[in-house]
């Protein structure tokens, strides 16, 4: 008899990952089955949008973040991590001028919001946070938690990362998915943006704003 052989944190990823996209993509298709006449170009609506279940962090000013503070407005949503060296700040980025295009149109209905969710809990405290994300826009909102209340969340939402090992000095990198995703006013999650649209701010907030018009 063979011996299997344990699969490595690399292929764990690889593997988490292929079923992230297979997931996007299910919900791409879905969306084209459903006969919907949404015209979007950026943005992958879900036709079924996801509840999400209760889940427990904290915000950057050590206040409860919750499923409720999802609800009743919308959620422009990305994970990451404040030492990340290269798609954080361009989502954050991303996401300033996403802000800006929609205040200058002032067609999106409803309210609206932006959030940045630590998936590095080490290192990325409350205080560390705040002072990360208000850097971008004092309006941006954040929040953490333990490993374990962050993958509550990570987990409904397709979302997957990995913390490697720290290196000598103590340093070490996070993988983690680089898409943004939206949460409808009902905290369901409603759809996703991928990152290769994040040169194009303005394409997705007109996006978010047809989003906004059929909901």
């Amino acid at each position: 008899m063979s011996e299997t052989k344990p699969r490595s944190a690399a292929q764990n990823l690889i593997i988490a990952v292929a079923a992230a996209m297979a997931l996007v993509g299910g919900y791409f298709l879905g969306n084209m089955a459903s006969g919907k006449k949404t015209e979007l170009k950026i943005a992958t609506l879900i036709p079924d949008p996801r509840p999400i279940n209760d889940f427990s962090l904290v915000d950057y000013n050590n206040q409860p973040f919750t499923l409720d503070n999802f609800k009743g407005q919308w959620s422009l949503v990305f994970f990451g991590y404040t030492h990340c060296p290269d798609i954080c700040p361009v989502a954050l980025s991303t996401m300033v001028e996403v802000n800006q295009a929609l205040s200058e149109e002032n067609e999106f209905k409803g309210q609206y919001q932006t959030v940045f969710i630590s998936v590095d809990p080490n290192r990325d405290t409350p205080e560390h946070l705040k002072n990360y994300v208000t850097f971008f826009n004092p309006d941006f909102k954040a929040a953490t938690g333990s490993e374990t209340q962050i993958l509550a969340l990570t987990q409904q939402v397709a979302i997957h990362y990995r913390i490697h090992e720290p290196d000598e000095n103590g340093e070490y990198l996070v993988d983690h998915s680089s898409y943004l995703i939206l949460i409808n006013p009902q905290g369901q999650f409603h759809a996703v943006i991928s990152g290769s649209h994040f040169p194009n701010p303005r394409g997705i907030a007109a996006d978010l704003s047809t989003i906004a018009e059929i909901y």
